[in-house]
């Protein structure tokens, strides 16, 4: 109740109307082997059938897997249910999955990396303010507004925005009402990376 209430008095202080159009925010998986982009991990212990945790690796990983890439185990493909960080000295990266994993995967072999990115649908909005444009003039930005609601997670610099055919990278991201709890965000994006 709260929140809707404070949805609309922020959407009548900016004058924010919907849509009916929305944006996909993507964010793409940081995982380096030494220079090289991993296609595939390998299991760093024997993992269980029924298991949602398990623990990959590769010599010299480092980077972020997101919330959303999908795996491919033995033939199954696996949703990631949450960020998972690479461990810079072990190369070991713990990983979570939405499914538990099927009888048969409980093998030391590898996991297949088919979705190198996780994604969310955000609904778009129209921001009757100024807020930030003057600061576009020139830079080959746009500015684009989304609502909270939800959202896996908040949009970040570097993510992508893809909005009317096109896929932009987001430079910036400003919260619309309180930065703790935000309604929507404006996502300043362009076509070049940040």
């Amino acid at each position: 109740m709260i929140r809707g209430l404070q949805r609309f008095a922020v959407s009548m202080a900016i004058g924010i109307l919907g849509s009916g159009e929305f944006v996909t925010v993507q964010r793409k998986h940081s995982l380096r082997a030494g220079a090289q982009v991993p296609g595939a991990l390998v299991f760093r212990e024997e993992a269980a059938a029924d298991d949602v945790t398990f623990h990959l690796g590769l010599s010299g990983l480092r980077g972020r897997l997101p919330l959303g890439c999908r795996l491919e185990i033995q033939g199954e493909v696996y949703t990631v249910s949450e960020e998972a960080k690479a461990d810079d000295a072990t190369g070991d990266i713990a990983v979570r999955v939405t499914e538990p994993l099927m009888a048969g995967a409980a093998v030391l072999d590898g996991a297949t990396l088919v979705r190198l990115y996780g994604e969310q649908r955000l609904q778009a909005m129209r921001a009757g303010d100024t807020e930030g444009e003057a600061e576009l003039q020139g830079t080959g930005l746009e500015r684009l507004a989304v609502l909270a609601e939800g959202a896996l997670w908040t949009p970040a610099r570097g993510d992508f925005a893809l909005y009317a055919g096109r896929s932009r990278y987001i430079h910036e991201v400003r919260a619309i009402g309180s930065t703790a709890n935000p309604v929507g965000w404006r996502l300043f994006a362009g076509d070049n990376q940040p």
